[in-house]
């Protein structure tokens, strides 16, 4: 007889700390500083409780850092901040075309492709050879 996994909710769930207005409040926190770290996140509610009075940060003041975190996890704060950025250009050189300087040091390898020719418009094959420079 196979083995039935019957998950339902907790008789008795955690309760809530936070609100949703208390999602909105740490969505308008980041907006207001361009969504800085947890722990700079967490110093800012306790201030803005603490030192200013503004007495609707008084749940968002006592979360952990971790908890900030789970918050901005959430459904509800990813539909009300959207954070899209454009990925940044990257200009490396994809090949550098240079002779390597051993300084007589083996391990330097130059890696060369020879094109062994076509045959009637039929196109030959390409040999790779690796040569180290300082053994040869």
């Amino acid at each position: 007889m196979p083995l039935l996994k019957h998950y339902r909710a907790p008789a008795a769930p955690f309760k809530r700390k936070y609100l949703a207005i208390d999602i909105e409040l740490l969505v308008e926190m980041d907006k207001a500083n361009e969504n800085v770290c947890g722990p700079a996140t967490a110093h800012l509610l306790k201030r803005a409780y603490q030192h200013y009075g503004d007495e609707r940060y008084v749940r968002l003041a006592t979360r952990s850092v971790s908890h900030l975190y789970n918050l901005r996890k959430s459904a509800g704060y990813r539909s009300k901040r959207v954070h899209l950025a454009k990925t940044p250009p990257v200009c490396n050189p994809i090949g550098v075309r240079k002779t390597p300087r051993p300084h007589g040091k083996a391990g330097f390898i130059r890696v060369n492709s020879v094109h062994q020719g076509d045959l009637d418009g039929v196109k030959g094959a390409y040999h790779i050879t690796c040569v180290d420079e300082v053994s040869q």
